[in-house]
């Protein structure tokens, strides 16, 4: 998620998701080859594993920047074609390309043959305006498998690429899961993973049966213990840090960061639901929401530890989940 998932969130996320597959921002193909690459592509080495996401519509960028992600070490190279962005269309990249399943075949395969055996994967729409009944996403899906695709991910909304911005675009289409799952049950043998409005554990623990994965996108950056308590239940996960440990580590991770000119707010924005549905989340925001206090990270947390309510700080699990049977591992 563009402004969301830079490298301080996913290190973040990973102490309380230790099994989690993460995802880059997506990053244009041009911006990585023009640019300095080691803004875009450093990570640390906790994060794994872990997917760089490119957008692009050359199949010549896409095979230069596919093999810059291999080289410096990520798992996976995941093309988008799902972002419905003013931004993105204006460059011919995201969702749009859903209309052109002959152009994303040659970019798959370019992307592929710079992969060396490693996986190259696609995040879709079910569709886009014009372009959106079952037959078009078959269409789409079988060019991209075709074109060497090790696995699709795909958000169970059309995009509407004319009138709507993208968080409307995450909302007003309505969601056609049964389009997914009708692909999944056309093409068993596909690796497919489930996306869009995912925002509690009966439905991640139903699609996770279903389907052979689930991403959580909104829900995971603006209540990050949901998947904490997520794979706590349904990977088997240790429990995860409490409140006042995590932001213990975060101060541990962020004080280099720091001495090196950054602001703490470029982690701690991220954080913003960390107390979401108990004591003192209002507190918590105002603490970390401009105009930021002149303190260190350090300061600004033992403040936090001292203001907080003690059962926010301590708590390590998400409010009024809904446990799994420990044997069905069902609701």
């Amino acid at each position: 998620m563009v402004d969301c998932t830079d490298r301080h969130f996913r290190w973040a996320i990973r102490q309380l998701a230790p099994k989690t597959w993460l995802y880059t921002e997506m990053i244009s193909a041009p911006s990585l080859i023009h640019g300095t690459p080691a803004r875009f592509l450093d990570y640390h080495p906790s994060e794994h594993p872990l997917v760089l996401q490119l957008a692009g519509n050359s199949t010549q960028e896409l095979e230069q920047t596919a093999a810059m992600g291999f080289e410096w070490g990520y798992d996976e190279v995941n093309l988008n074609c799902g972002c419905p962005s003013d931004k993105v269309q204006n460059a011919s990249y995201g969702a749009c390309l859903m209309a052109q399943p002959e152009l994303v075949h040659r970019l798959v395969k370019a992307m592929v043959r710079a992969s060396a055996g490693k996986p190259i994967s696609v995040k879709h729409r079910i569709g886009i305006k014009g372009r959106e009944d079952y037959a078009h996403l078959r269409e789409f899906a079988l060019a991209v498998m075709d074109g060497g695709a090790s696995r699709l991910i795909i958000h169970a909304r059309i995009a509407i690429l004319e009138g709507l911005n993208p968080k409307e675009n995450r909302t007003i289409p309505p969601l056609r899961y049964e389009d997914v799952q009708r692909l999944k049950s056309e093409f068993p043998d596909w690796p497919i993973e489930i996306n869009g409005g995912i925002r509690d554990l009966r439905t991640l623990s139903a699609f996770y049966e279903r389907f052979d994965g689930v991403m959580v996108g909104r829900q995971a950056y603006d209540n990050p213990y949901f998947m904490a308590e997520a794979e706590r239940q349904l990977l088997c996960s240790p429990q995860p840090p409490s409140r006042s440990e995590f932001l213990q580590l975060l101060v541990d991770y962020f004080e280099p960061f720091e001495d090196a000119g950054e602001h703490w707010h470029r982690l701690l924005r991220h954080f913003s639901g960390l107390f979401h549905g108990l004591r003192g989340s209002g507190d918590w925001r105002r603490m970390i929401s401009p105009p930021w206090p002149r303190l260190r990270i350090r300061d600004l947390v033992a403040k936090a530890l001292n203001t907080l309510p003690p059962e926010s700080l301590e708590s390590n699990t998400l409010p009024g989940f809904v446990q799994l049977d420990p044997v069905s591992g069902k609701i």
